[in-house]
């Protein structure tokens, strides 16, 4: 048996139908949609998380700084505190951008 197509001779396949066990995506609406939400939405998210990774970076290293310039037990613990204050808003609000920004695309 061949793998020839089924489509009638002359005819293109419509979207979704399959040519020689290939998917077709043709409507530009479809296309459109298939780039966004497999190629531009992942390289987006990819570059906040590098973003948002280096933000992180930048905070620990602000508290290894006041972390060497406290004096008492207790202005460390307050250094420590307020570095997890902050880094629990931060992954609270990114954690709701990726969530939006997820929805956005899909809908």
């Amino acid at each position: 048996m061949s793998a020839a197509s089924t489509e009638p001779a002359g005819t293109e396949p419509t979207n979704g139908q399959t040519t020689n066990g290939l998917f077709v995506l043709t409507s530009k609406p479809t296309v459109e949609a298939f780039r966004a939400y497999f190629f531009d939405l992942p390289m987006a998210m990819a570059n906040e998380a590098l973003r948002f990774a280096a933000h992180r970076l930048e905070e620990q290293a602000k508290l290894a700084s006041a972390a060497s310039s406290c004096k008492t037990p207790f202005e460390l613990v307050e250094a420590q505190s307020a570095f997890v204050r902050g880094t629990v808003i931060d992954y609270q609000r990114k954690a709701e951008m990726f969530v939006y920004q997820t929805q956005k695309t899909a809908i």
